[in-house]
């Protein structure tokens, strides 16, 4: 790969500067010695990333689990599971393991501060007829439009994009 890309664009020239590509990969070090035709690697310390309630950590994964997310206002999402038949419990229990959490993971209500809801768990008899299900009907898209249009916040607007010639 090296090779192809030093012999396709390279040398890329710049004013008077000309920059090559070497084939053979340069050997990264942690430490140089005076004369090793090595690039030497300097590693950077994690930023820290604020969560909620101004906590700060460097292990975004740990820090998130025990803060929660910076933005603390409660969101609400619905969720439209589709799967098929014979995955409806393990869809269920999924869905619970998200909302409750387990191990280290507090949940989505507790770390996110949003709760997720479903009226249903819709299934399907083969992959196959799953595009039916989610493209649903015109009756169907309405009912969700509406929806999305209640949930937002004062002011905001929503824009639709036809894909494939479909909403």
């Amino acid at each position: 790969m090296s090779e192809y890309a030093a012999d396709t664009f390279f040398p890329v020239v710049f004013g008077d500067y000309e920059i090559t590509l070497h084939r053979q990969p340069v050997q990264l070090l942690e430490q140089s010695q005076p004369g090793q035709d090595a690039l030497v690697v300097r590693r950077l310390p994690e930023p820290a990333v604020e969560l909620r309630g101004h906590h700060a950590s460097t292990d975004v994964r740990d820090g998130i689990t025990r803060f929660g997310a910076y933005e603390d206002g409660p969101h609400t999402l619905e969720l439209i599971p589709v799967c098929l038949e014979s995955q409806r419990e393990n869809m269920q229990n999924l869905i619970e393991r998200l909302k409750a959490g387990k191990y280290k993971y507090r949940g989505a209500e507790r770390t996110f501060a949003t709760r997720f809801t479903y009226p249903t768990v819709v299934t399907v008899t083969n992959v196959e007829d799953t595009p039916k299900e989610v493209d649903g009907g015109s009756a169907s898209r309405t009912a969700v439009l509406q929806r999305l249009r209640s949930s937002l916040p004062q002011g905001a607007s929503l824009r639709l994009h036809s894909v494939g010639g479909r909403l």
